[in-house]
């Protein structure tokens, strides 16, 4: 028993550390300033549906991939996410991860996996008419733009039956606001975990060297 709760103490501090490393990454990287306020405001924004825990390592892969996220995309996509999770039965984690993978990748396949089904070409074609130009004069960062503005774009239109009244759960809601303070206090125990393993590690370093 006492193994088993070492065990699962240390996964616990593992797993808190990452989450850490993966905020800490996101807050440093440039391409954050421009959607911090959309992503600390995310709770409120989907009325407790959706904590920043769970879309932490879906953004950092989103800037990774270069999407732009500013400008109330994030909230659209994770929106969109939402409902796909709940056509698709689900869970919202990773619908937004493979959101952000089809994005980044340009990826039809997953894309028509989440509900949105159309062709590169067509995606290509719609948006050199949007700027005037032809699809064969797109750079890779325009075809990028082109396959994102589509993919939400048939996302919407897939999932239209479903309102946005259909997102709010009090039940999820209530459990994920309790989860957000088990997260924070989980944060302060790690700590003091962490504190207590170094200090263990230094002792036993310094038995070794009498």
């Amino acid at each position: 028993i006492t193994g088993a709760i070492i065990k699962g103490t240390l996964d616990l501090v593992v797993a808190q550390r990452r989450l850490e490393m993966q905020a800490k990454a996101l807050r440093s990287n440039a391409a954050f300033g421009g959607l911090q306020k959309d992503f600390e405001n995310i709770e409120n924004a989907t009325k407790g549906m959706v904590n920043q825990f769970e879309i932490v390592g879906a953004v950092n892969k989103a800037l990774a991939f270069g999407i732009d996220l500013s400008g109330g995309k994030l909230n659209q996509l994770i929106k969109a996410a939402q409902k796909a999770s709940i056509a698709m039965g689900t869970d919202l984690k990773t619908s937004i991860d493979d959101m952000m993978t089809a994005m980044g990748r340009g990826s039809v396949m997953i894309a028509d996996n989440l509900g949105a089904t159309f062709k590169l070409s067509e995606a290509y074609d719609a948006y050199a008419k949007k700027i005037g130009t032809v699809s064969s004069a797109l750079t890779d960062n325009q075809k990028k733009l082109a396959f994102n503005e589509m993919f939400l774009e048939k996302l919407e239109v897939a999932y239209k039956h479903i309102g946005d009244d259909q997102l709010y759960d009090p039940i999820i809601s209530n459990a994920k606001r309790i989860d957000n303070a088990w997260n924070d206090a989980k944060k302060g125990f790690t700590s003091f975990i962490g504190s207590v393993i170094k200090k263990t590690q230094d002792a036993a370093i310094g038995v070794a060297k009498l």
